[in-house]
């Protein structure tokens, strides 16, 4: 029933992600109105989305991993990710976006909702842009009551971060601070000298071309105005050094603008007379990327010999695909097919990526932990390494520690149980669990055990033992 009913509300929200962008996109050059402009947008659009090309291909050609470059903001702060977390929420920002682009600004609030319910993140960014959209609004009537029921939806959660995270006693806060920085060097989200590589460059570029591409001005001004806010406060953030700004992370706008201009690029290459000179070229290299992609998780292995083997018939494959296609765009009835060859082999490629992947990393010491304890004594604590954070959701098992921090209040006593699990300070460890609550330990064979009750092998490498009972 929970596999069912996640996979639902994920397909749900995708579906919103989808209809907002496509919306954006009919704002900006009317896609909807030509069919061959609209299946020309879609076909780019999910290529655009396919993280089996801008992930795995783009690795294997150039050693750079570009997954969910388009649709993700900076600092990897991600939207969808092909499973289910709270920031899948993001989406409804992207909708309030689309509605302000219509001027529907009452709606654009009210579409705020289940994302400043649910994220903290979004709740501030959502503040953000609710005032924005009554400046834009003239303050009417009826965006200020959108806003008064946003409010109100919003406040219960608002209270709770306030009270958990903000209004702490100066002791708290100053703990919290001492462990943030003792993770800042290496957080990807919070570190800027972290942000930057080839992900971060594209979509700067992608920002700067998108502001471009709006010809309506209330629009031009709407994402001008989030990327100021956005820049102003990431830049007061961390130069008053401020720990509170920096955790609400304002950079996080980017999971709206990066989305809206790419998109905004892509409607108006698609519009342009630059689709039809390069849409041959691009078909031919789309489809022998996919074919090479397939054929290399299929019977690829990791040794040098067979990718530069890869290498070589892959140039090959796509100098003959791409002369082949530009041949046979000459004639008129060839486009249509090969649009749909093209849709067809970029939606094979993502199934295709996943099987294999599942398929690895069922082979990993980790998931065949997972397998072996889903489903067994619910009410254990389990003692894991700190790097399986895949373990706690999969195994749906209560954990002592692992590497997949939660910031907020409770960030201290994290770190110290984290520090305890990499030194084997098991003392320490079944010390601070109520006595009483049964305690296992996963550890690798060489691992020297503590005082145990009893032990049971539970793959190649790795030992559960029962510590308590």
């Amino acid at each position: 029933f929970l596999s069912t009913w996640t996979t639902i509300l994920y397909v749900f929200v995708s579906a919103i992600y989808s209809f907002s962008l496509f919306g954006i996109a009919n704002q900006v050059t009317k896609i909807y109105a030509h069919k061959s402009r609209l299946f020309s947008f879609a076909v780019l659009f999910l290529f655009l989305h396919s993280a089996p090309i801008w992930g795995t291909y783009f690795n294997l050609i150039c050693g750079v991993d570009l997954r969910w470059v388009w649709d993700s903001g900076i600092a990897d702060q991600g939207v969808l990710r092909g499973y289910l977390q709270p920031s899948v929420f993001g989406v409804f920002l992207l909708m309030s976006f689309y509605f302000a682009t219509k001027k529907k600004y009452a709606e654009a609030i009210i579409a705020i909702a289940p994302a400043a319910a649910i994220h903290a993140n979004y709740l501030f960014l959502g503040g953000i842009l609710t005032i924005l959209y009554l400046i834009q609004a003239r303050f009417e009537k009826k965006s200020m009551v959108a806003a008064t029921l946003l409010f109100m939806v919003a406040l219960a959660y608002s209270i709770y971060v306030l009270k958990d995270f903000f209004l702490l006693d100066a002791e708290i806060k100053t703990q919290v601070s001492s462990a943030v920085s003792k993770t800042f060097e290496t957080n990807l989200h919070i570190n800027p000298a972290n942000w930057i590589n080839a992900k971060l460059l594209l979509q700067v570029i992608a920002m700067f071309i998108g502001s471009f591409a709006f010809k309506k001005s209330h629009i031009r001004k709407l994402f001008l105005g989030i990327l100021s806010i956005s820049i102003g406060l990431t830049a007061f953030a961390y130069l008053s050094d401020s720990t509170t700004l920096v955790s609400l992370n304002p950079w996080r706008f980017s999971i709206i603008l990066i989305p809206v201009a790419i998109t905004s690029i892509i409607s108006r290459f698609v519009s342009s007379g630059g689709w039809s000179i390069a849409k041959p070229t691009l078909t031919g290299l789309v489809g022998s990327a996919c074919l090479m992609l397939v054929y290399y998780r299929i019977f690829g292995n990791p040794s040098q010999e067979f990718h530069h083997n890869w290498l070589l018939a892959h140039g090959f494959i796509s100098l003959s695909t791409l002369l082949l296609v530009i041949w046979a765009s000459r004639f008129d009835w060839i486009s249509t097919p090969l649009n749909l060859l093209i849709v067809t082999a970029l939606i094979v490629v993502g199934p295709t990526d996943y099987w294999i992947e599942q398929k690895t990393k069922s082979a990993s010491e980790e998931f065949q932990a997972i397998e072996r304890m889903k489903g067994v004594e619910p009410n254990t604590i389990y003692i894991v390494p700190a790097h399986w954070t895949s373990f706690r959701m999969n195994a749906q098992k209560a954990i002592f520690v692992d590497e997949n921090l939660v910031y907020g209040p409770a960030l201290p006593s994290l770190m110290s149980r984290l520090e305890m699990v990499n030194s084997n300070d098991y003392h320490g460890i079944l010390s601070s669990i109520p006595a009483g609550s049964k305690t296992k330990l996963i550890a690798p064979n060489s691992s020297k055990a503590p005082e145990i009750i009893s032990s049971e092998s539970i793959t190649e490498n790795h030992t559960c033992y029962l510590l308590q009972e």
